[in-house]
């Protein structure tokens, strides 16, 4: 896709669009130019996504499926 034509799909998109909160997204996003050193992350938090990330990729990080996040949620308020 062209420039010119993405540039033409975002304008139909900004005068059609009626979800405020995706419009105010998106005009954020413009308005910081996208750069990760201008959004509402500070560098320390960007780091540790990083160190997340690259801990997953690596295999060494603990996840956990939906069935044992849930049982552990479950097991921590049963202690209460």
């Amino acid at each position: 896709m062209s420039i010119a034509e993405i540039k033409q799909k975002l304008h139909e998109y900004i005068d059609t669009a009626e979800d405020e909160q995706l419009l105010e997204a998106v005009y954020d996003l413009l308005e910081n130019g996208g750069s990760p050193e201008r959004n509402s992350l500070t560098a320390e938090q960007w780091e540790e996504l990083d160190r997340r990330m690259e801990e997953y990729q690596n295999g060494s990080a603990k996840i956990y499926d939906w069935e044992d996040a849930a049982k552990k949620i479950e097991s921590s308020l049963k202690k209460k």
